[in-house]
Parts: C-alpha cells; structure tokens; sequence
C-alpha cells in the first residue's frame, strides 16, 4: 500500500513538472491608439526568457485596420530596439510591409522577420521597444513572436 501512495506521488510530480515548463516560443503585443499611433510614442513590452542557447527568429507582429490605406501608406517606419537583462541595448529603423497581409473582416494581421538566427544569451526580461517615424493610423497592436522555427 505505502509502494502505491509512492507511485501515485511520483506520478504527479512529473505531471507538474511538465505542465509547468516554460515554452520557447512566444508571442507578446502590446496595444497602440488606433486613432493615431503618434510618431516618436514609444510603445514597450516585456519577453521573459528562459533559454540561452537556442536559435530562434524574431519577427515584428502587428493588428491593424487597412481601411483606405493604399499600397503607398503600407509601409509602417519606425525604430525597434531591445534591452537585454543585463542593460545592454541595441536599435535600428526599419519599414515593415503592410501590403498583401491576410485579412479578417476589417482587422490585418502582419508579422514581418526582423532577425534569424537570434541567441537571447541571458536568462531574463528582454524589453522591445516600437517608436513609429511617422504618424500611424488604424494600428491597434505591435509586438513580437519569438519562434524556433522549422530547421
């Protein structure tokens, strides 16, 4: 009887620990205004990671409203930058693509690679920020999807 109640212990304690386990991958939006997203608004998020050592694709993610918006006003600039748990902090400008993304109902979605091949080396809070170079209308959310990808 006392080998059962073992048994049945040691069985929920795996069972904890693999529903606990953290999952590499993630996605992480913040909200913006809509009704105009400001240029120089510095939106930020949090990604919380725990594996140093896998390599992984960094993609930019957004929501936004395409309605009127022209294959001209597709393009959405702003500058991107990350702090890594340690301080350290880097940044670039970039214009993601708006144009061709898939459509539900009046709502986009588009997710645009930003780095292959990323190593987040430290265990910890990375913080993303997205300040856009221009004004920016109908973007509900912004983000990040950090995938291990197909290898």
């Amino acid at each position: 009887m006392k080998s059962a109640g073992i048994i049945a212990s040691f069985c929920i304690l795996c069972c904890a620990a693999v529903s606990c386990r953290e999952v590499p991958n993630g996605s992480v939006m913040v909200d913006t205004n809509p009704s105009g997203w400001l240029r120089g608004d510095t939106v930020r998020l949090c990604y919380a990671n725990a594996d140093s050592v896998g390599l992984r694709e960094i993609l930019f993610t957004a929501r936004i409203e395409r309605r009127g918006i022209t294959d001209e006003e597709s393009l959405l600039p702003m500058w991107v930058g990350c702090t890594a748990p340690s301080g350290e902090r880097c940044g670039f400008d970039v214009a993601f693509n708006a144009a061709g993304v898939k459509q539900s109902g009046s709502m986009y979605a588009i997710s645009c690679p930003m780095i292959n091949d990323a190593t987040l080396s430290l265990v910890g809070d990375y913080i993303f920020e997205f300040v856009p170079r221009t004004d920016l209308f109908g973007v509900w959310a912004v983000g990040v999807d950090i995938d291990y990808g197909k290898r």
